[in-house]
């Protein structure tokens, strides 16, 4: 097979499942096509999954109980047989196959992946490669600088079903009932978990619908010297109950730990002036300092600053760069941001169906707040 790389389908709900199929694949040395990380600008989301699709070895179709209702996946396994691609579901929950899915794999041979499913993703790993022709690059040992040590292990595994069912939740918005699965994950350095967090608190009307109470446990956390929990009331204290010295004062001692989101919010702090002396020079380098540690969100700031000149000279070509990145990451708000860049033709050759495809695909991401941009 000349192409030799996996094509992943999952439903948004099992994101956290797909990216671990696509680490320890491409760990092993298996190269993966995975949305929204592998999507190219300039073609239509659907365009890029039917040409990933055609030209792929192999799919490996994360199958649940999502999965099983979403017209995505679905479209996708049709256009994997069309052209007669193998497929391997990986059964990630006991759910019974819908007509559609009966039709195209009731003859396929399944892996068997739950109740846990990291148990058989080397087994993953062993039958792609024997159907794609590759030999396994077993991982090393080591653990990635980019990566800390509980991300890749994920020991506890009620915090993975926290997590799984806060991801759900999320795509309800029902926002405040996900907030309270993953607070504990959170503070307790669950990098997937802050994430989500993140996705949260990084929202004014999404904070709105959270209860106060629940910070409780978080302010005892954070005066205990957590770093995430002092972001979180940095976060609290800007939003919810608003006190300017307080919100500045968390911001400071999360930045004093060394953590990304410390200097993202004591950046904002200078930017608005809150209860500190107004300085977009700080702000900026405060800024910076996040962004060259990888924070996405302080990514997805300074994509929004270069797009819109809140504090700088707008950069339109440098936003859609940045806003590529947060896709791949899989920042919602990042989807309806870009679709509005479209949709007005700023920076990029005006495409009202490109950016419904991108508006929708912040819907399915449970970004509620591109209803607004659709309408």
């Amino acid at each position: 097979m000349e192409n030799k790389y996996v094509f992943i389908s999952y439903s948004s709900a099992n994101k956290g499942i797909a990216d671990a199929t696509c680490h320890i694949l491409e760990e092993c040395g298996i190269p993966c096509w995975i949305a929204p990380r592998n999507i190219i600008p300039g073609k239509t989301w659907a365009g890029n999954i039917v040409q990933a699709i055609r030209d792929c070895s192999l799919m490996v179709l994360i199958y649940s109980e999502d999965s099983n209702s979403s017209s995505q996946v679905a479209n996708e396994v049709d256009k994997a047989f069309s052209h007669g691609k193998i497929i391997i579901p990986f059964m990630v929950d006991s759910t019974p196959m819908n007509d559609d899915f009966d039709y195209y794999l009731s003859r396929k041979h399944w892996l068997v992946a739950y109740p846990d499913y990291k148990k058989m993703l080397m087994p993953l790993v062993e039958a792609v490669a024997t159907n794609i022709g590759i030999e396994i690059q077993r991982p090393q040992s080591k653990v990635s600088n980019s990566i800390s040590r509980k991300e890749v292990t994920a020991a506890i595994p009620q915090y993975e079903v926290a997590i799984e069912t806060a991801r759900k939740l999320l795509l309800n918005y029902e926002h405040d009932t996900a907030f309270a699965e993953l607070i504990r994950p959170a503070l307790d350095d669950y990098k997937e978990a802050q994430f989500l967090v993140r996705t949260i608190l990084t929202t004014y009307s999404r904070m709105q619908r959270l209860n106060a109470f629940r910070f409780k446990y978080v302010k005892e956390k954070a005066d205990s010297g957590n770093a995430f929990a002092q972001y979180m009331m940095c976060r609290y204290y800007t939003h919810i109950e608003r006190n300017e010295g307080e919100a500045y004062r968390y911001a400071n001692l999360c930045a004093a730990q060394g953590k990304s989101y410390g200097y993202l919010e004591l950046s904002m702090a200078y930017e608005f002036a809150t209860s500190v002396e107004r300085s977009y020079l700080r702000a900026h380098e405060l800024l910076d300092k996040a962004v060259n540690m990888d924070d996405p969100f302080a990514m997805m700031r300074l994509a929004k600053d270069n797009l819109y000149g809140w504090t700088r000279k707008r950069n339109p070509k440098r936003a859609f760069m940045l806003l590529k990145q947060c896709m791949e990451i899989g920042i919602p708000e990042s989807f309806e941001v870009m679709g509005n860049m479209y949709n007005e033709g700023d920076g990029v050759e005006c495409d009202r169906k490109r950016a419904l495809e991108l508006y929708q695909r912040a819907l399915d991401e449970g970004y509620l707040e591109a209803y607004n941009s659709m309408a």
